[in-house]
């Protein structure tokens, strides 16, 4: 609790009502310890931050293009080769992600026209004071994160308002929130992905003791609420220990040891793998999506 929370009585009681409420609605992290389970709120902000409107709507009308920009450099191997060779020369992880590249090619190719490709972005920006304009800080086009508990903020902010201001105001500054349902598209969206595939569970990779599980989480209970979808969560290492290649159909599978059996896979579904140089991605086997 800040020092102006403590030396105010109405803040400390709204701070008080915020930890409160994230902690029975879900907006939480784990505490990174034993047991697994444990956790805590989220780090969040009581109310609101201000942020102007024409900004906010710039940014949400340019995602769409970022996205399609995306697709299109990761669909391009002779451009991605060209670009990353010299620095695969000098940096071991370009390296090896261009030999993953070259390597899973073949298989790739036997997908040609079956693959399907989701690609969820989040875009993360600041506001430059002296100019009034935006800068984009980075682009995540991989393990993406805090799309649901973002949700639940969103909702959180719209109780505080509600409690710390007179019912007229409340709902004026409520109308003003902008709607958030990240939470609801992106499992939609990973949903219509794994029918595109043919269906099947989803694979989320993860790594061991993640703090932010509670996140992710949200997504595969949505997934199964919503749409009757199942979420797997598996290592890079468990995934190369319990899946398994259809050698008729190339189609990702949990068990079966390549004979045809074993569950479907629909979509994988990669929460982690940024640090790959700490895993033996060759033993991977190629997704079905």
């Amino acid at each position: 609790m800040t020092a102006a929370a403590a030396a105010d009585p109405r803040l400390e009681a709204l701070v008080d009502d915020a930890v409160v409420w994230a902690s029975q609605h879900g907006l939480v992290v784990g505490l990174g310890g034993v047991p697994a389970c444990a956790l805590v709120h989220a780090p969040l902000s009581v109310l609101p931050v201000a942020f102007p409107e024409d900004r906010f709507n710039l940014a949400v009308s340019c995602m769409p293009l970022f996205s399609t920009l995306i697709d299109k450099v990761a669909r391009d191997e002779e451009y991605l080769q060209q670009t990353l060779e010299q620095a695969a020369g000098f940096d071991e992880f370009t390296r090896r992600l261009l030999r993953l590249l070259r390597d899973s090619r073949a298989a790739r190719r036997r997908l040609a026209g079956r693959e399907v490709v989701l690609g969820v972005h989040r875009s993360d920006y600041m506001l430059d004071a002296p100019s009034g304009g935006f800068l984009q800080v980075e682009l995540n086009t991989i393990a993406s994160s805090f799309a649901c508990l973002s949700t639940i903020t969103s909702r959180l902010h719209a109780h505080i308002l509600g409690r710390a201001a007179a019912a007229a105001a409340a709902a004026e500054l409520a109308a003003r929130l902008p709607p958030n349902d990240a939470m609801a598209r992106i499992s939609a969206a990973m949903a219509a992905a794994a029918g595109a595939a043919g269906g099947g569970d989803v694979i989320m990779v993860v790594q061991p003791g993640e703090r932010n599980a509670y996140d992710q989480q949200w997504l595969q209970q949505t997934l199964w609420e919503a749409h009757g979808i199942r979420t797997v969560r598996l290592t890079l290492a468990q995934i190369a220990e319990r899946c398994s290649v259809d050698g008729d159909t190339g189609e990702l599978k949990i068990g079966g040891g390549g004979s045809g059996s074993g569950q479907r896979v629909g979509l994988v579904y990669f929460r982690f793998a940024v640090s790959l140089l700490t895993h033996n991605i060759s033993k991977c086997p190629p997704p079905s999506a």
